[in-house]
């Protein structure tokens, strides 16, 4: 009995402490359509993790020192099946990314094509809901 007790109270302790880690959000929760962006700037470091990859980039201002943003993309996974190998990106190249920005107005972007240098583009996220060809070009507004 006391071995489940014990068992009991650590998934209980173990759920609560690590609940955001396992939290999901929907596009529409965390990025607005109505805010597309593109930025373009130097990879700082990236994170391949599931359930999203996240790319860290600095983007110059033309006053001020450069911005760092956080871009959400797909999974390692759905990334490599889209041609994204982890040697592909690197620290240190310069890239546009074209996606979403979050609602609350942060340096967060909900990646929906990254352009390499060369012109080469990769989707990197989610269509936005309701969008059925992520390779057509972002609308801006």
């Amino acid at each position: 009995m006391r071995l489940i007790s014990a068992v009991a109270v650590t998934m209980i302790l173990w759920g609560q402490s690590h609940a955001e880690l396992l939290a999901h959000h929907s596009f529409s929760a965390e990025f607005s359509e109505a805010s597309q962006i593109t930025v373009r700037g130097v990879i700082n470091r990236i994170e391949w993790v599931n359930p999203h990859s996240v790319i860290y980039m600095d983007v110059n201002q033309v006053d001020g020192p450069p911005e760092r943003w956080k871009i959400e993309a797909g999974s390692p996974n759905v990334l490599s099946r889209l041609g994204l190998s982890r040697e592909a990106l690197q620290a240190g190249d310069e890239i546009t990314i074209e996606g979403y920005r979050a609602r609350d107005g942060s340096m967060f972007i909900g990646g929906r094509r990254l352009i390499f240098r060369d012109g080469r583009r990769v989707f990197i996220g989610l269509p936005a809901s309701g969008e059925l060809d992520p390779s057509r070009p972002i609308q801006h507004r």
